[in-house]
């Protein structure tokens, strides 16, 4: 669309492109797009996930001890 076809003011226009561009800096920020390869270690990961390792285990004591859980 160009400024002043179909009646579209050059305001109109401008605040219709930047609000365009917003959307589109928006979606690229919330989807996270992978290769084939990491789809694939991802789906494992959620099917067969790991043994939760010192760090993670070390984190959970500390998270409980603070929450109290």
């Amino acid at each position: 669309m160009r400024p002043g076809s179909k009646g579209t003011s050059v305001s109109d226009f401008v605040i219709l492109s930047a609000a365009q561009a917003a959307m589109r800096t928006i979606r690229e920020q919330e989807v996270l797009t992978l290769n084939e390869r990491a789809r694939k270690a991802f789906a494992r990961a959620l099917v067969n996930p790991p043994e939760p390792g010192e760090r993670l285990m070390a984190a959970a004591k500390r998270y409980k001890q603070r929450a109290k859980v």
